[in-house]
């Protein structure tokens, strides 16, 4: 998947805002069943390490915003999201002992497609889609297993340093 063609782009929402005040343009070749890690370049070096792109973009997520994949440019189709858009959860979206603050997140490897409705009630979502680690964990950044084939696309989201893995697709969604 050639990223830039493709227009692939990750749309900041911050504090549930319905309008997106920060976009990166992710640039690069995905191939089939490899990770694409995105971060900012002030992460930790266990993240910018193993990042395919680094963004000198500050303050990606604070837990309480939602994050939203979208190919064919800003207003292009939604591939996958982390929160809920329009929607302020306080200080993180939570479900049992998930969170999205102070913690890293990795999609479970059962999980085939991306959450393409940014409305959803991300708890929900969050309880089912996701794993929870302690901060900081960055085991298995820029690896992905998934079970099953599908298009998963965005599948580990390193919370607090605000770096996120794309994963290639097992089919083509060009």
């Amino acid at each position: 998947i050639d990223l830039a063609a493709g227009s692939y782009h990750l749309m900041f929402y911050y504090n549930g805002a319905t309008t997106s005040t920060r976009s990166i343009s992710l640039a690069g070749t995905l191939t089939n069943g490899k990770t694409w890690v995105v971060t900012q370049n002030n992460a930790a070096e266990g993240i910018t390490n193993k990042a395919n792109q680094i963004e000198s973009l500050t303050g990606w997520f604070s837990g309480d915003d939602a994050v939203v994949l979208r190919k064919g440019g800003t207003n292009g189709t939604v591939l996958d999201c982390v929160g809920q858009v329009g929607n302020d959860p306080g200080t993180a979206w939570t479900s049992g002992l998930l969170s999205t603050a102070e913690q890293t997140l990795r999609r479970k490897s059962s999980v085939s497609e991306g959450n393409t409705n940014y409305l959803d009630a991300f708890e929900t979502l969050l309880g089912t889609e996701w794993d929870g680690y302690a901060q900081d964990n960055f085991d298995g950044l820029g690896e992905h297993t998934l079970t099953g084939g599908g298009e998963s696309i965005l599948t580990d989201a390193m919370i607090r340093e605000g770096g996120y893995t794309l994963t290639g697709a097992h089919q083509d969604v060009s």
